[in-house]
């Protein structure tokens, strides 16, 4: 499904893990957003700097996948394509429920990409949408008002 849609022009992004993260990163999507586990279970190593998930992600944009965005938990995001290399700190935050954070930052990726936005732009709506997530009750995605409120709390870091 990945290919077809690379052939038909659309830009497939895949939030998964395992085996189907190795298959799917094989087809070559547009983007591609691992938790840190995911992505030191798919390169075979410990990930434990930032230069060293920086490097794992370069990898994947090597193999020519356009984007990689790495969730790293409450310590936040890092975004790798071949024109950005970025950090976004976790924020601090009352978390209530993890569940679904990674689907907000999947989404927000998502919309980033169809409405041609920049990287800077795409991390800092993946950002607040997945901190917004954490602040929600169970499996509730955050409205817009809630996602908009952290938007300008983000801090980007050049890697």
């Amino acid at each position: 499904l990945i290919r077809f849609c690379g052939t038909k022009g659309v830009k497939a992004v895949v939030d998964t893990s395992g085996n189907a993260l190795r298959i799917a990163c094989s087809a070559k999507p547009w983007a591609v957003k691992p938790n840190i586990h995911e992505l030191e279970e798919l390169c075979g190593s410990a990930l434990d700097t930032t230069a060293r998930v920086k490097s794992a992600a370069e990898e994947l944009i090597k193999s020519g996948i356009q984007t990689v965005v790495v969730s790293l938990g409450d310590k936040g995001l890092i975004y790798i394509s071949e024109k950005a290399a970025y950090l976004s700190p976790g924020l601090s935050v009352q978390a209530k429920c993890t569940v679904g954070a990674g689907d907000a930052v999947t989404a927000a990726i998502a919309m980033g990409i169809t409405d041609g936005a920049d990287d800077e732009t795409i991390l800092r709506y993946a950002a607040a949408c997945g901190t917004a997530a954490v602040t929600m009750p169970g499996s509730t995605m955050p409205d817009r008002e809630t996602i908009e409120q952290y938007l300008n709390r983000i801090d980007i870091i050049e890697i």
